[in-house]
């Protein structure tokens, strides 16, 4: 097949934005842990992929009036279309990804005390802070794991927003012969992305389970970086 006569562009075609800068104006990379990281990264691999198809056609067009092998042009076209299809990959998993505006990150702090026979729990109060850094693709937890568990949910539909499977500071100290002769507390937090509507934490332990409202209003404010609970609430379970 012959491959004709091109007058290729001075540069390959590029569209108005994202704009084309140099490196060292460039911000500096996200941490890669985090999803806002992930979503830059699967974003920076969609362009590239995007310039590596450009590139590859733009040397078959360049060298078309050039007395070259035909296999130098056949590996440029193989080259160009697996860069397409590492695109096209690139772009099905940026449209699969949440927004880059991250929920913030809601922290509920609350004293965990007891003994060996039982277990108490006050709410300390909550704090807004930064991006959530975890997954919002697995917002619910099944796998199971750690003695305690709790839940977000919406107070208006009772759906599950968010739940996770943990185990606490005070789960490893009950077993030690100190707490079958007095209480402790201990100063724990559970982190969740903050949610928009009224919710509330479901919390389960060994003994069963208690509840903590928490209204959205009260936490969205983003005026401080604590935020006051108007409530104190204070729940105990015999073991």
């Amino acid at each position: 097949m012959a491959l004709g006569r091109a007058v290729p562009p001075p540069h390959p075609a590029r569209p108005g934005r994202p704009l084309l800068r140099p490196p060292k104006e460039m911000p500096k990379r996200r941490a890669f842990g985090s999803m806002a990281g992930r979503i830059a990264l699967v974003h920076a691999l969609a362009h590239i992929e995007l310039n590596a198809i450009d590139l590859g056609w733009d040397l078959v067009a360049r060298f078309s009036g050039q007395k070259l092998p035909h296999a130098f042009f056949d590996d440029w076209v193989s080259v160009a279309t697996e860069e397409a299809l590492m695109f096209l990959l690139s772009l099905a998993l940026a449209t699969a990804l949440p927004s880059a505006e991250l929920p913030r990150t809601l922290r509920l702090d609350y004293f965990h005390i007891g003994t060996a026979q039982e277990e108490h729990f006050a709410l300390r109060g909550l704090a807004l802070e930064g991006p959530w850094p975890g997954s919002l693709l697995q917002t619910i937890d099944e796998t199971n794991f750690g003695s305690y568990f709790f839940e977000v949910r919406d107070v208006g539909t009772n759906r599950v927003l968010y739940s996770r499977g943990y185990s606490s500071i005070f789960d490893e100290w009950e077993d030690t012969s100190e707490a079958k002769q007095r209480s402790r507390g201990f100063s724990e937090s559970l982190r969740f992305p903050l949610p928009r509507a009224p919710f509330q934490v479901i919390s389960r332990t060994p003994a069963g389970a208690h509840t903590v409202r928490a209204p959205a209003r009260e936490v969205s404010p983003v005026r401080s970086r604590r935020v006051p609970m108007m409530q104190r609430i204070f729940v105990s379970s015999a073991r």
